[in-house]
């Protein structure tokens, strides 16, 4: 499946997010609080200064196909343009972010030549909970779609194949914009995953048939 980036973010210690996809994008970890739920650790990010950043390289660059899929648990509504985050590369090049269009509202966007495109969910999403957010491009297809917990949620039509920018792979924040919650799992592919594929991961969590446990 031409994974990039597989974040388990389930260390327990240390200062080290591990990449399970063998390209060794280990992200490192700054501040994010270790907390153990039932069998598993999460890092929870406290919406000022925690955050995850994998440096920048070719693998994490998809410029014609990507699909990013993670788990996350917001613990506080979000809103306002330029307030949060939750997983940015560079300073637009791509992006999945809640609270500009509304209240809990959240988008996937990726630049084109220059131009900043995003397609927002079509409602607000729950707080206090697990979702599987995520958000693929296809510049064959021509289009970027935002995905909720295995199925399409929204799309948009696009022209053109990815802008590559300088700069690491940043979750849990990106300059002054944060992210408050958990982040349990972040996975990447250097393509465009079908509707099949996009629905058996929303029953996978860390490698396993289940989802995140409850809190």
């Amino acid at each position: 499946m031409d994974p990039v980036l597989i974040l388990y973010l389930n260390e327990g210690s240390g200062t080290t997010a591990y990449d399970r996809s063998g390209l060794n994008n280990h992200g490192t970890i700054y501040n994010p609080i270790w907390v153990q739920k039932w069998i598993d650790w999460f890092l929870y990010f406290d919406g000022q200064s925690d955050y995850v950043l994998i440096p920048d390289n070719d693998s994490i660059n998809p410029l014609k196909e990507m699909t990013i899929l993670m788990w996350v648990y917001p613990v506080t509504d979000m809103y306002g343009g330029g307030t949060w985050t939750c997983l940015r590369k560079g300073n637009n090049q791509y992006l999945i972010e809640p609270g500009d269009v509304g209240t809990n509202y959240w988008a996937f966007g990726v630049n084109i030549g220059g131009t900043f495109y995003r397609v927002d969910t079509t409602s607000a999403l729950p707080i206090n909970q697990w979702i599987q957010i995520g958000g693929r491009f296809s510049s064959s297809l021509g289009r970027i779609d935002i995905i909720v917990n295995g199925s399409v949620n929204n799309t948009r039509s696009v022209s053109g194949t990815i802008q590559r920018q300088s700069g690491g792979l940043y979750l849990g924040k990106w300059g002054g914009e944060i992210f408050k919650g958990y982040i349990g799992e972040v996975l990447m592919f250097s393509r465009y995953l079908p509707d099949d594929q996009i629905k058996f991961f929303a029953n996978i969590f860390r490698g396993e048939l289940r989802k995140p446990p409850s809190f």
